[in-house]
């Protein structure tokens, strides 16, 4: 009976399992993730269709030499194969964009190295001229064409003292007056909206970042999913996974909101066919439901900054400060997807809190990047969690199994060693039974009794009693 109950408690705990990893508990939005991963489904589609065929949504404009603004680094990149970037030549930057001067591509140095010091000081306060901008765009004169799909985010082996330093200056060492609650994107019950919405997205997409690690290491020899590497990176941190789930509602929301100034955008690159195409999956996704008036709502921006005029432009600095950390990155393709990223929920935030502003072109195409690599990372995450959902179910059908071989194991002994006594006890009671059951089917008939008596004559006559 305690084998039973322990096994049925490994099922309900896969169970369990299953359903707090798809139904994550989360806070500041207005959908569950059960609903965010169902939007999902369609959506991640649409979206890898228009970044992977759309030129325009494919060439991304970015200055990969650009300084650090908080501490010396003179690294680039640990390997010119895994981390560095190639860059657009001449020609293949869409003829709608080229500009006389511009440069088509940048190299990696022949002697790369990373900056492993750690600067006791800190950072230094960012200094910035337009105090409306949500990111400092990268100076025109310094930025070249990347093609993003030759370039995709992978693992790079970018690690150690350089890359610590980057998350650590973003979590620790960037903190303002009102956020005290919050570390490395897990906030305290007495943090304000404000705080959160400002570390949860930044934790998201960390974890983001990291499940373009996990999924290069997706399959182990056999092809089953590397369930190790994912539960120590992602799946045993809940937080991690709520924060990569609220970066998703947000983006959505914003695009949401603004679907009507982006449908009104024009997405050109002078290639009439293949601009085609990207207006033809545009319109597809504009009708998808997270971005129908009156269908999911993922975000409430309304309650944010309320009676507190100066905060909004507290949390825009910062944002911009901590965007900027990026330059600070030491490795040219994380540099790179870095920069792309936080523009893109840059701009997010500029789109939820800025009413209806004018964007840029870097600035839409850093948007839906960031919203598709977002995409990818959740339906990656719900893949893991079906699957380690499915190994718990698995583990506890077999922990219920061996247990009850072991009764019949335990059973069988048991019968071995009083077989005989049990065997004779039962054949005489057999026997018992059925000696009973003749004696009542055949019971005694006595026989008539004849006796002889003398006649009158002196003869003998036989007489029946």
């Amino acid at each position: 009976m305690r084998g039973a109950v322990y096994a049925w408690a490994l099922v309900v705990a896969g169970l369990l399992l299953s359903a707090s990893s798809f139904n994550l508990k989360l806070e500041d939005v207005t959908c569950s993730a059960v609903e965010l991963n169902d939007a999902n489904k369609g959506l991640n589609d649409v979206l890898s269709r228009l970044t992977s065929r759309s030129n325009f949504f494919s060439i991304f404009k970015v200055d990969l030499l650009k300084e650090c603004p908080f501490w010396p680094d003179d690294g680039m990149c640990t390997s010119k194969d895994s981390c560095g970037v190639e860059c657009c030549g001449d020609d293949d930057i869409p003829v709608a964009w080229r500009a006389d001067g511009e440069e088509g591509c940048v190299e990696c140095k022949d002697d790369p190295k990373i900056d492993t010091r750690v600067n006791d000081e800190g950072l230094f306060s960012f200094q910035a001229t337009d105090n409306d901008v949500w990111t400092i765009q990268d100076d025109e004169k310094d930025m070249i064409y990347v093609d993003l799909r030759t370039n995709p985010e992978s693992y790079t082996g970018y690690r150690g003292d350089s890359a610590r330093k980057a998350w650590t200056a973003i979590y620790e060492e960037n903190c303002f007056s009102f956020a005290k609650n919050c570390q490395g994107g897990i906030c305290d019950s007495e943090s304000c909206k404000e705080e959160r919405v400002l570390f949860k997205p930044i934790s998201g997409i960390h974890t983001s970042i990291t499940m373009s690690i996990v999924k290069e290491f997706v399959t182990k020899d056999d092809g089953s999913l590397d369930l190790d590497m994912y539960l120590k990176r992602v799946g045993y941190f809940e937080e991690r996974k709520a924060n990569l789930y609220f970066l998703l509602a947000l983006l959505t929301r914003a695009v949401a909101k603004s679907v009507d100034t982006l449908a009104e955008f024009e997405y050109s690159t002078g290639d009439a066919t293949n601009d085609a195409e990207t207006a033809m999956i545009l319109q597809e996704l504009w009708e998808h439901p997270s971005f129908k008036p009156g269908c999911l709502k993922t975000f409430d921006e309304t309650d944010m900054f309320q009676g507190l005029p100066d905060l909004k432009d507290e949390f825009r600095r910062h944002f911009r400060n901590i965007s900027s950390i990026m330059d600070c990155v030491g490795c040219e393709k994380c540099k790179l997807w870095g920069k792309l990223e936080f523009l893109g929920l840059g701009t997010a935030l500029k789109l939820l809190f800025d009413g209806s502003p004018e964007l840029q072109r870097n600035e839409i195409i850093a948007l839906f990047q960031t919203l598709k690599k977002t995409s990818d990372s959740v339906t990656l995450v719900e893949t893991f969690e079906y699957a380690v959902s499915e190994e718990k179910a698995g583990e506890a059908k077999k922990t219920e199994d061996t247990k009850k071989t072991e009764a019949v194991k335990e059973t069988l002994l048991i019968a071995n060693e009083f077989a005989l006594p049990v065997f004779a006890s039962a054949l005489v009671a057999l026997l018992t039974t059925i000696t009973a059951l003749l004696l009542q089917r055949q019971p005694f008939t006595p026989k008539k009794q004849v006796s002889t008596v003398p006649k009158a004559n002196g003869s003998m006559r036989r007489r029946t009693e």
